[in-house]
């Protein structure tokens, strides 16, 4: 089905050309042209290399923002596609250079994740490993379950430090 909208986009290398011309000369209205024709080329230009589809809208206006301004040193008009490419593909490899990537993490790691201080279940769980170290092998060597609560609060364990259990 062809619409009006559609009709406007499809133009002839010669239609183009000439528009390239009339936009080198300062016409803003063929520039505006140039830009509803060759937008969808440079915005899947981004889309292939930012993987994001805001970040390719904003390349998108920035290449033509740019494209504008130096459309006057484009030597020949047959190499505009090219040349235009080329700029969006240069600020898009600019944006990934100098924007570092942002990861997010899983809720399920930062409810995992250790706070500062300690909850209640972990002096529940360090009461837990003081009794089965005294049991198991600190009430043979007189050690108590203070002392060995004290050795593991501090990191150390049976057999390390000479801690003699």
């Amino acid at each position: 089905m062809d619409t009006e909208g559609s009709r406007e986009l499809i133009m002839t290398w010669d239609e183009i050309l000439a528009l390239i011309d009339r936009a080198r000369a300062g016409e803003r209205h063929a520039y505006g042209q140039l830009v509803e024709r060759f937008y969808p080329a440079v915005h899947a230009v981004g889309l292939a290399r930012l993987r994001d589809a805001h970040e390719a809208a904003e390349l998108t206006q920035d290449v033509f923002v740019h494209a504008m301004g130096k459309i006057t040193q484009l030597r020949d008009p047959h190499c505009f596609v090219g040349w235009l490419r080329q700029i969006a593909v240069r600020i898009a490899i600019n944006r990934l250079t100098r924007k570092s990537p942002l990861h997010g993490a899983e809720p399920e790691m930062l409810q995992n994740a250790p706070g500062r201080e300690d909850g209640p279940l972990d002096g529940m769980v360090r009461a837990e490993d003081c009794r089965g170290v005294w049991k198991g092998a600190g009430a043979a060597e007189g050690v108590g379950p203070r002392d060995s609560h004290c050795l593991l609060h501090q990191g150390a364990h049976p057999g390390e430090n000479g801690a003699g259990f």
